[in-house]
């Protein structure tokens, strides 16, 4: 199936006035985005406009393009694409590791010195140069050579994806996610850089996974004096009604300025009958009853947190790459010892 989808962009490239900057940028922006076909669609429609040409030649040319892709009923370009195995974590690793943001900004320069930016990327693209001082080879075929080797074989080169688990840069901890709006049931993981967020490629699943929310629950007071939170308590902030933080209390009986708790129930004083209180508490919610991750990196929610309401995780994650290169080197320098003098992995956008 890949190389109809190839075969299909080459052929219509051919019949614009720029084939060659065509076939290329067609290609580049297909595998660039391993998901559903409506995206790549949406994709290719958006950076089509780039392309010198007759306007309504290209609009021909778009249509048909996505007359074909929506006639594959069952194509998901994501399977086609992108592999799950992960880049092999070799002892031979030396330092340091290079890594690299790089963005896409177009710049237009004026005759009054001027310019004109235009940023192309929401997000980064990283590229990750790591060397081998140490590779060490035996006739079993689970060396750390013959891994390496066969790994760079399996993906030919920079064709097919693969998942690289950064050390080091693989795991965020109640890390923040979002902010509830009320509506806003899906998510996506993201990493925090200071105060930048950028979504992570993948999230391991197999993983361990833990999704919290914080948010204050707003309850009236029944005529029992009690409410009950819906989630089970894991950290609780604050028992407010109106300006008035009351106190805990160990007490069943609670006095005007305090609460009673005991798991998710909460017991007021009678004279709090038909009072407002904002419960301000964190609960873990959990997988399938409150949440789903959809791969390669979303969030979502059975029903909408809280609007104000404060989505943490904790999760594991990786870059989704390909090599850079279609060629490898790796020298022998002893017997049975090989060395792989650099490697670049370049992410992809998931």
């Amino acid at each position: 199936m890949p190389m109809r989808v190839t075969f299909t962009l080459n052929e219509r490239a051919e019949d614009s006035q720029s084939s060659l900057r065509s076939t290329f940028s067609f290609g580049e922006h297909l595998w660039d985005y391993p998901s559903p076909r409506l995206r790549v669609t949406y994709s290719l429609a958006e950076h089509l406009w780039d392309y010198p040409g007759p306007r309504m030649r290209t609009t021909k040319f778009l249509s048909e393009y996505i007359t074909d892709l929506l006639e594959w009923e069952t194509v998901d370009l994501s399977e086609l694409i992108m592999s799950t195995e992960p880049y092999p974590d070799l002892i031979g690793l030396s330092f340091p590791v290079s890594q690299k943001p790089m963005f896409s900004t177009g710049v237009q320069s004026h005759t009054s010195g001027r310019e004109t930016r235009t940023s192309y990327w929401e997000n980064p693209l990283w590229e990750f140069t790591l060397s081998y001082d140490y590779l060490p080879d035996s006739p079993q075929k689970d060396s750390d050579y013959k891994k390496i080797v066969g790994f760079f074989l399996a993906r030919k080169g920079s064709f097919e994806t693969f998942l690289f688990y950064k050390r080091g840069d693989q795991n965020v901890v109640d890390g923040l996610i979002g902010t509830g709006t009320g509506s806003a049931v899906s998510f996506p993981f993201v990493k925090e850089w200071g105060s930048w967020l950028e979504p992570v490629g993948y999230v391991d699943t197999t993983a361990d996974l833990h999704v919290y929310v914080r948010d204050q629950t707003s309850l009236v007071i029944s005529g029992t004096h009690t409410v009950t939170v819906p989630h089970a308590v894991m950290e609780l902030y604050t028992v407010k009604v109106g300006a008035t933080i009351l106190t805990a209390t160990s007490s069943t009986s609670p006095a005007m300025g305090e609460y009673h708790q005991s798991g998710s129930t909460f017991t007021f004083n009678a004279g709090r009958d038909g009072q407002t209180v904002v419960i301000d508490y964190k609960w873990e919610a959990i997988p399938i009853t409150d949440y789903s991750v959809g791969l390669p990196n979303t969030l979502s929610f059975t029903s909408a947190p809280l609007a104000g309401a404060t989505i943490t995780a904790t999760f594991r994650y990786a870059y989704i790459c390909r090599f850079k290169e279609d060629e490898a080197d790796f020298d022998q320098f002893m017997d049975k010892l090989y060395e792989f003098d650099q490697v670049t992995l370049r992410s992809m956008v998931s």
